[in-house]
């Protein structure tokens, strides 16, 4: 490979973080919404994130983390199964090459779908 990655010391130019809103032991029913609903029992996260943030609705979006996800995003969060205490700041998106990837889209496309919801944090080393 010739191209301008290989000649010019670039970076990653964007990380998306959210934070854990809450965790709680859920032991009854199923979780999630609409007709298909997940049957599980253990620790769950509520994470600040849902699909009017930009992310695909469904359980394999190709946020950071995903494979956790224990159902389709709601508007405003997703629910995980993990142990991460309120508060914690947690990655949803790092690479968008890979984001693209799984979704079926380009990288430019996963990038942009951030919305006016993110605040945006700008870092300059």
């Amino acid at each position: 490979p010739t191209g301008v990655e290989n000649k010019l010391p670039l970076q990653k130019g964007m990380t998306l973080q959210t934070q854990i809103s809450c965790n709680r032991k859920f032991s009854f029913g199923g979780i999630g919404y609409g007709g298909k609903r997940e049957e599980y029992e253990g620790r769950i996260a509520v994470v600040r994130g849902g699909y009017a943030d930009g992310f695909l609705r469904n359980k394999a979006n190709g946020a950071l983390g995903c494979e956790k996800n224990l159902s389709n995003l709601c508007m405003d969060v997703c629910l995980r199964a993990c142990g991460q205490r309120r508060g914690q700041r947690i990655p949803l998106l790092t690479d968008a090459d890979a984001v693209a990837e799984q979704t079926g889209t380009i990288a430019y496309e996963a990038l942009c779908a951030a919305t006016r919801r993110a605040e945006f944090v700008y870092d300059y080393d």
